[in-house]
């Protein structure tokens, strides 16, 4: 593949892609120098894919599970930092940006939902975040979980069940 058809390809993905993936690693690294790291590594991956010349057929799928799998490896490395600290360190997301009714959610209702979020499985939390945070269809989700999408819909179900009945519980 020649290099200006390279480099078209490369920059209409990274265009159409690049906010919705940054937000995925956001939501589950929440330090900004490392969310750059890993978007910078999941985009070198995809450019290196165009440039051998195997355009991946779906896109988003490729690139969210090199996300998702960079994402698990960097809490791997970090392993030792607990739950806990990792909620107090995280910093506050810098997108203040009103909801759709032009309500802003409270520090207390954030941390309500790290907490309900944080009791969820890594699988469970990675689907809903897949789901409504970066608004992946459940097609593109099953994709990149290698999952069929009656699972991904099972598990979106029973991961949404446990924060209602955990919701109720806490109130």
């Amino acid at each position: 593949m020649n290099s200006d058809n390279t480099q078209k390809i490369f920059e209409d993905v990274y265009t159409a892609h690049r906010d919705a993936v940054y937000r995925f690693v956001f939501f589950r690294v929440r330090d900004i120098d490392v969310v750059e790291d890993i978007i910078q590594t999941v985009f070198i991956k995809m450019y290196e894919k165009i440039r051998s010349g195997d355009v991946p057929h779906n896109p988003s799928s490729y690139l969210f599970t090199i996300a998702r799998n960079t994402v698990i490896d960097y809490w791997r490395k970090k392993k030792s930092l607990s739950l806990e600290a990792y909620l107090e360190y995280a910093p506050e997301p810098e997108d203040t940006r009103p909801t759709p009714e032009g309500i802003s959610m409270s520090r207390e209702s954030q941390e309500l939902v790290e907490k309900l979020l944080a009791t969820l499985s890594h699988e469970q939390r990675d689907i809903l975040v897949m789901k409504y945070v970066t608004d992946l269809s459940n097609k593109e989700i099953a994709e990149i979980t290698g999952k069929t999408e009656e699972s991904i819909r099972q598990i979106q179900s029973r991961a949404l069940r446990t924060l209602r009945s955990r919701l109720q519980t806490d109130e």
